[in-house]
């Protein structure tokens, strides 16, 4: 399987918002955690990937919800989640990703150095197609899709369910993106014609991502790849938040994020769904998220020389940890195993 490592970004340029009152938003996440986590019932005691029962005690709480690890397959998962009712219903009214796209130059910041950088990255192992129909599920205002239909053979699609997102989506990009859950799409379009099918931040936030993923390979065309892109349980952000959860803001966030993969869990997943995984890129925001929790823990941080010479080399410090294989986040692509 080949393997990259890093990726350089400077996430000041689109969060914008986000740092103008970094204390407000911290602020709102945490409430927003605290205020779900006296609804959330749904207790949860096997894992979501293998199905084993053998789980480690928590190993952080962020907001009333435990953390805890499968000692079979390294997935990391809440003890306890809303209801499949409840998640639907929150990410359907949700307006949150639409409000980060706040400007022309965010959105085309966001296009060019997040979402481009993932597509090309995958149009690698695509190109041997020369042409083809691309899906992303959980597009949310669909930067995906949009890079997509930059190459004049491809076609992008995007299914997401947040209604503010599509409507922000439809009048940004003017793409094919649709107020769709990915099960009702396979319904009214049964028949394998998707030669790229995508997911980036979707499988940590839904109940069911084994058999999403199942679905996805009833939808693939036999030589087409499939691309899981998460957050890395098994990073230097997690580290972060397990020593000072009472920050947390990103990264391990309920009642979002109700679980979150390894290298070795998102393998584990693709394998016991018939997929065989290529290829792996690695990469983060860890750094970045360490500045903003001195910010949180230091008055008046943001305005010192050291927050601007931080901010200035947030690469090269990035670099350290994702030549570690820390990052935070990574891509899988992987293709439909023969012997599935």
């Amino acid at each position: 399987m080949k393997t990259r490592y890093g990726k350089a970004i400077h996430p000041a340029k689109f969060q914008t918002d986000i740092l103008s009152d970094l204390r407000a938003y911290h602020e709102l996440m945490k409430r927003r955690a605290q205020k779900y986590a006296k609804q959330a019932k749904t207790k949860v005691d096997s894992c979501y990937i293998c199905g084993s029962k053998r789980l480690s005690k928590p190993f952080v709480r962020v907001y009333g919800f435990d953390y805890v690890r499968c000692l079979n397959c390294s997935h990391v998962f809440t003890a306890k989640r809303l209801s499949q009712r409840q998640l639907h219903l929150f990410y359907q009214e949700s307006e949150e990703y639409a409000r980060t796209y706040t400007s022309t130059y965010q959105i085309q910041y966001r296009l060019k150095h997040v979402a481009k950088p993932k597509v090309d990255f995958v149009m690698q192992y695509a190109k041997k197609l020369k042409r083809g129909l691309w899906l992303d599920v959980g597009s949310g205002i669909g930067d995906i899709v949009k890079c997509v239909d930059t190459y004049p053979t491809w076609k992008g699609t995007g299914l997401e369910i947040s209604k503010s997102s599509v409507a922000t989506g439809k009048k940004v990009f003017k793409i094919d993106l649709r107020q769709e859950l990915f099960k009702n799409f396979l319904q009214i379009n049964p028949r394998p014609r998707y030669d790229v099918i995508s997911f980036f931040g979707y499988l940590e936030v839904v109940a069911n991502p084994m058999e999403v993923l199942r679905l996805a390979r009833q939808l693939l065309r036999s030589k087409g790849i499939v691309v899981v892109g998460e957050a890395n349980a098994f990073s230097f952000s997690t580290i972060l938040q397990q020593s000072f959860p009472d920050l947390s803001m990103r990264h391990l966030l309920p009642p979002t994020v109700i679980q979150q993969f390894t290298k070795q869990s998102a393998i584990e997943a693709l394998k016991r769904t018939g997929f065989r995984p290529i290829a792996y890129w690695n990469f983060g925001l860890d750094f970045y998220e360490f500045v903003k929790f001195l910010c949180l823990s230091i008055n008046n941080f943001q305005a010192s020389p050291v927050y601007t010479f931080l901010m200035s080399h947030l690469n090269r410090f990035q670099h350290v940890i994702d030549r570690k294989a820390m990052g935070d986040n990574f891509i899988l692509v992987a293709r439909p195993s023969h012997d599935y």
